[in-house]
């Protein structure tokens, strides 16, 4: 059965967003080991690029994908 373009967008976003929570877990592990301060920024950063790269190409998943996380 194919997938819609929509429902494909949601799946790769919340795969990003999961390593994003990852990576940001892993920071803070990082930080109080007092290996990285600037673990949060860099997080921010890689969320600021896949919002920016959802924007140009033209697509409303990120926030399909915001209103399932406030629900969920």
């Amino acid at each position: 059965m194919p997938i819609s373009l929509l429902e494909l967008g949601k799946k790769l976003i919340l795969v990003a967003l999961n390593q994003l929570k990852r990576q940001k877990a892993e920071g803070r592990r990082q930080k109080a080991e007092g290996r990285r301060e600037n673990c949060l920024l860099l997080v921010n950063e890689d969320l600021l690029r896949v919002k920016q790269h959802l924007k140009s190409n033209n697509l409303s998943v990120f926030y399909c994908v915001q209103s399932l996380l406030r629900v969920g």
